[in-house]
């Protein structure tokens, strides 16, 4: 895509809003965007910042007052500021996925492609009943298709025919997107607004980790107590009887040698 008609692009959603005045609930921004419409955009604008500073941020009328500013707004700038604020402040208001379609035109026409598809996979995924779908899908194709994500471009295509319903214009531009897919993807219904969203699986509590702890050191064994040798006891010894005994001091041949030994 060339810058010049890039710019184009850009000045045709700086300009949109033709399409969107009457989904204005509230006659005052219908007429806002009316006079922005016929060339009275400063009279527009006025009355706009006006029903602003009077209205609570509370309100369940401010996200709309905020995507008003957006449509009548003078600069690029000033238009991404108030569209941002409803998808951030008012996540789940009736303005959040138009306002997520004009923040990706805004992207593409200046050569956000990622933020482009981001912007418009939102819109699939969290509002999968949302009117805008078939033109986001419109949009959606012409980004992948560029970003050279074939399956991804087809499966918006799909999506968008699924949905187009009574947007003839979309749906136009879709089957002529759908010439470069070959078979379409199967796209499930829509769901049903009443149909309660399925229970979320409960999370399966996490496995224990055997995680090293301080372990308390196993008591010692007991030690049976040795017992202590006793004392030796002395032996008694035995006292000899007394007995009589004898020594020979000398031995004698005769009774005269031994009177003269004792003698001498």
């Amino acid at each position: 895509m060339t810058r010049v008609a890039a710019l184009l692009l850009f000045g045709a959603v700086a300009g949109i809003g033709s399409s969107s005045a009457s989904a204005q609930t509230d006659p005052r921004l219908v007429a806002a965007v009316r006079d922005a419409q016929e060339g009275r955009a400063d009279t527009a604008r006025a009355a706009v910042r006006q029903l602003l500073a009077a209205t609570a941020v509370a309100d369940a009328l401010y996200p709309q007052l905020l995507y008003t500013v957006a449509l009548t707004a003078a600069d690029a700038t000033e238009r991404e500021r108030a569209l941002q604020r409803i998808v951030v402040e008012y996540p789940v208001s009736p303005w959040t996925d138009d306002a997520l379609l004009l923040l990706a035109q805004s992207d593409y026409a200046g050569g956000n492609l990622p933020g482009t598809v981001r912007d418009l996979e939102r819109i699939r995924n969290d509002f999968a009943e949302s009117p805008v779908l078939a033109r986001a899908s419109v949009w959606a194709a012409r980004t992948y298709f560029e970003m050279r994500n074939q399956s991804a471009a087809c499966r918006w295509v799909a999506l968008g025919l699924a949905r187009a319903s009574d947007d003839v214009e979309s749906r136009d531009q879709l089957a002529f997107q759908a010439q470069r897919c070959g078979k379409l993807p199967e796209v499930a219904a829509a769901p049903s607004r009443s149909q309660a969203p399925a229970s979320q699986p409960r999370a399966e509590p996490p496995l224990p980790v055997d995680t090293p702890t301080a372990r308390t050191p196993d008591p010692a064994p007991a030690i049976a107590p040795v017992a202590r040798p006793e004392a030796a006891q002395p032996v008694p010894v035995s006292t000899p009887v007394s007995a009589p005994y004898r020594i020979q001091l000398a031995a004698a041949g005769s009774q005269a040698e031994a009177d003269a030994i004792v003698r001498g």
